[in-house]
């Protein structure tokens, strides 16, 4: 009996059960026919593997047919079936052994023709793999081509409970070759220092921590008084050091304070005997006792008071030198102490210096004041002196000096020759003596011509003398060219008689080009009146030669222009903006955006703009047809071959000039900006009074606009 083929999933690798990796492992295509797979594979349950080249190359009781290994379809007398012959064996249907006993049908020798032939190898297949989740353990579990790709786990190896807790956190493993590597980034309890962090994570910060502490100098500690202390760790900080003892300065008491291993060495303190309050002032000064075995010495090299002399020194010692120390004294001439007006005077020590003879009265100059004031034994003999009676200060200056007076028993008689100030005149000279010469001397002056003085703005002025004569008159009006001020300048009685200037209300750099110019304002009660005569920009019109929006170009090379065509009024505007704006604008303007009701009317609107400009069209491509908001009838259109074409689906409005392509249309949506052309019907004037309330002014064209 012949065997079946046992389940080929028996002789695949573990790794290497999917029906898209060959036998090698090696992934395979996906695929449905053969066309799909590379010139050497074929399409074998839906995944490309290699071709075989021979039958050597396919499994025992396989032939290669086409490259693919399939059934050999010989039968037992070597002769070939047919391909339609042939039966298909099931493939993983696990088939049972035949038992030791015959069946009742067969005798004990006899055997059926199955069972006479050879037992085949079973023929590898191709087993689906089933994805799962991906875990450690060296396989692939999820049939992506990769074994543990991509797995972490957290991680933690400190004391249980501490994770989490101070500065102790977890960290991450990474499988590889299904193992767990090591723990990374984890933090585990350490001992706790000082730091204000919970190094061993039970919680509580900088807990229990003490040092030993000693603040004096290195190799005090522990001799002498000096001991070290104790620290607390607060916050991360160590607290002060709680309970040393430190050097001090060596004291009289039989110990060492210093702590550098001597007692009292060095140890002194002044000392004084004298009066309480006189140790330090004048000579008086302290000595000094010196400390043995925690007892004073004798006091040595102490100054106590003594009697003041005149030396520039505190002798006795109550802060105040040479004090009431005196002698009597004379410096005048021998023989003159005690005549006339002459005394002894006192000399007083200071310093260490007799200072000068006070209170005396030696011999001086005679005054006229009936005394001996040269101690010669006469009274006010030969006195005379300089007398002046006019204003202080000023006698010497200019024509002012001083007289003399003689005395007389104590008396001065009459000043003889002075002389004092007097009114001052214009003569060069200083007549009222102030050091100056012709001050303030001044005259009402006026050169204008006779009989306008006082009138309008003129006025006299003022001159002044100078060196004898009068200088320039100062402060004068005469009359000037008259302006606009509402003032009678040139002093003839009336006030902004024939004043005018030139005037321009137009943007500023278009007076002077194209047709814009100056006007003329005349002033009246020292206001300008409008501006008569200038020409400001208007609407450029299309076609005429003329620059009448004074940019310095013509027609459509500037901002835009205007015409007129079938009764409407064109203007092409071409700063740019989107469709509904536009829209809006024309409507400002007194119009609708342009439409173009067939060719003629198509061709103008081309003529006076260029570039991508906005028409007044909305188009339903639905309908496959439009209308102009201007209220034209739609029936002529100028589309490009490509368009319209709804592009992005919201391309509803027209423009023309398409593609650079003069007249032609595209449809665009709003979000464009393009220049756009506004119409309103054709109202010619001559004046303003012909055109309507909504465009009520004639322009240069003769077209009523806005």
């Amino acid at each position: 009996m012949r065997l079946k083929r046992k389940i080929s999933a028996l002789f695949v690798p573990i790794a290497c059960l999917s029906l898209f990796y060959y036998a090698s492992c090696t992934p395979a295509t996906v695929c449905t026919s053969d066309d799909q797979c590379p010139k050497e594979s074929v399409c074998e349950k839906n995944a490309c593997i290699p071709r075989c080249e021979s039958d050597s190359s396919c499994s025992s009781g396989e032939t290669c047919n086409n490259g693919r290994c399939v059934a050999s379809t010989k039968t037992d007398g070597g002769a070939e079936k047919s391909p339609i012959e042939q039966e298909p064996e099931p493939v993983a249907e696990p088939v049972a052994e035949p038992t030791a006993e015959p069946t009742a049908e067969a005798g004990p020798e006899e055997a059926t023709p199955e069972e006479n032939e050879p037992e085949k190898e079973p023929e590898p297949e191709m087993v689906t793999c089933v994805p799962q989740q991906e875990t450690c353990n060296n396989q692939d579990d999820d049939c992506d081509g990769m074994v543990d790709e991509g797995l972490t786990q957290s991680c933690y190896s400190g004391a249980a409970g501490t994770e989490g807790t101070g500065l102790c956190k977890g960290g991450t493993q990474t499988c590889t070759a299904g193992q767990w590597g090591t723990c990374v980034g984890e933090v585990v309890p350490t001992t706790e220092t000082c730091n204000n962090k919970d190094d061993n994570c039970d919680g509580m910060v900088d807990e229990g921590l003490t040092q030993s502490c000693y603040s004096g100098p290195a190799g005090t500690a522990g001799k002498g008084a000096c001991k070290g202390g104790t620290q607390t760790c607060n916050a991360g900080q160590w607290d002060t050091c709680v309970g040393e003892v430190t050097p001090t300065t060596e004291t009289c008491n039989n110990k060492d304070d210093d702590c550098d291993g001597k007692t009292d060495e060095a140890v002194t303190q002044s000392c004084y005997n004298g009066p309480a309050g006189t140790a330090g002032k004048g000579l008086c000064k302290s000595g000094t006792q010196t400390c043995t075995a925690g007892q004073w010495g004798t006091c040595v090299g102490e100054v106590a008071p003594a009697t003041e002399t005149c030396n520039n020194k505190d002798d006795d010692c109550d802060g105040k030198i040479d004090e009431t120390v005196t002698k009597t004294c004379y410096t005048g001439p021998a023989n003159t102490a005690g005549k006339g007006s002459c005394q002894n005077g006192t000399q007083t020590c200071g310093a260490g210096q007799w200072g000068a003879c006070t209170g005396q009265v030696v011999p001086t100059t005679e005054t006229c004041n009936n005394k001996d004031d040269d101690c010669d034994g006469k009274t006010d003999e030969t006195l005379t002196q300089a007398c002046y009676t006019g204003p202080t200060g000023t006698s010497g200056k200019g024509l002012c000096k001083n007289g003399t007076q003689t005395c007389g028993s104590g008396q001065w008689g009459t000043c003889v020759g002075q002389v004092v100030p007097t009114t001052e005149t214009c003569n060069s000279k200083d007549d009222d003596c102030d050091g100056q010469i012709d001050e303030a001397i001044t005259q009402t002056c006026y050169t204008g011509p006779a009989g306008t003085a006082g009138k309008g703005l003129c006025k006299s002025g003022v001159q002044t003398c100078n060196a004898g004569r009068f200088g320039t008159c100062v402060g004068q009006v005469i009359p000037t060219a008259e302006t606009c001020n509402n003032k009678d300048d040139d002093c003839d009685g009336k006030i902004d008689e024939a004043v005018t200037q030139s005037c321009y209300s137009g943007p500023a750099g278009t007076a002077g080009k194209g047709s814009c110019k100056n006007g003329t304002q005349t002033c009246s009660a020292g206001q300008w009146s409008a501006c008569t005569g200038e020409v400001t920009p208007n609407l450029d019109i299309c076609g005429n030669g003329k620059d009448e929006d004074c940019d310095g170009q013509i027609d459509k090379n500037g901002v835009g222009c205007c015409g007129i065509s079938g009764g409407y009024l064109y203007c092409w505007f071409k700063q740019t903006t989107t469709w509904t704006s536009a829209q809006s604008a024309c409507q400002a303007w007194g119009g609708n955006l342009a439409g173009a009701a067939n060719s003629t009317e198509n061709s103008f609107l081309a003529s006076i703009s260029s570039g991508s400009t906005w028409l007044g069209g909305i188009y339903n491509h639905t309908t496959k047809t439009g209308t102009w908001v201007s209220g034209k009838t739609w029936g002529y259109t100028n589309w490009d071959p490509q368009e319209p074409n709804n592009s992005g689906g919201s391309e509803q409005y027209v423009e023309t000039n398409a593609y650079n392509s003069s007249g032609r249309w595209n449809d665009a949506a709003n979000s464009s900006r393009f220049s756009y052309i506004c119409e309103r019907k054709a109202v010619t004037c001559t004046t303003n009074a012909n055109c309507p309330t909504a465009t009520p002014r004639c322009d240069a064209s003769k077209v009523c606009v806005k």
